[in-house]
């Protein structure tokens, strides 16, 4: 092998190794300043009952034949998550809403209410998300109670059977904001950090998110 040859193999595995270098500095820094961001929360939107007042009762059947309530006062936390079979968005959204479910069942009941007065693709809707232990409710008039009609959106509520948080919600990390929220003692978990200036709070789970 001649000389070139040698220097150019030796040069080739060098510029790999610097690219590997900066690729685990990019990486590194990446996560860095993720944690150093501020929670990004649910939009909440001023329609609907607001926070620290009555939610409006809830006494249907689901699809599944199963009867639903939401009264004055209850054992647990109640998520409303108002979705339509049609919205791309929903669709996304229910793995996150199944996983939290399923993580914070405890304490936490979950209710879907569907913007699509149609059963037919209500239960395809279900069947295709695999949500059967979860109610879907199909009510226009507790809709229109909540003005729940940006879906999807969600609306949190006390076992005191008022409104502790809401807003609309895209992904796994603002429906775990509006829990959080709510056990901050605030509408949203911006307004947390910006009254008090903390630099850390308890995530849905105990945990702890880093913010500044």
């Amino acid at each position: 092998m001649s000389t070139l040859m040698i220097v150019s193999q030796v040069g080739l595995w060098l510029l790999v190794g610097f690219l590997f270098l900066m690729m685990f500095a990019l990486t590194r820094q990446i996560g860095l300043l993720h944690r150093r961001l501020a929670p990004s929360g649910a939009r909440m939107l001023s329609d609907g009952p607001g926070i620290g007042e009555p939610a409006p009762e809830v006494d249907s059947v689901d699809l599944q034949g199963r009867r639903v309530t939401l009264a004055a006062a209850r054992a647990k936390l109640t998520l409303l998550v108002f979705v339509s079979p049609g919205c791309s968005a929903c669709a996304e959204l229910i793995p996150a809403v199944r996983s939290l479910w399923r993580a914070e069942r405890r304490h936490l009941e979950v209710i879907i209410l569907s913007l699509v007065a149609d059963d037919a693709k209500n239960r395809e809707f279900i069947l295709s998300h695999k949500i059967e232990s979860v109610p879907v409710v199909t009510a226009p008039d507790i809709v229109s109670k909540y003005q729940g009609r940006m879906p999807p959106y969600a609306v949190l509520v006390g076992t005191d059977g008022l409104v502790k948080s809401k807003g609309l919600v895209n992904h796994l990390e603002h429906l775990e904001s509006l829990l959080t929220a709510a056990r901050l003692g605030r509408a949203t978990i911006e307004s947390y950090v910006q009254h008090r200036g903390a630099s850390t709070l308890p995530s849905a789970q105990g945990g702890v998110i880093e913010a500044t």
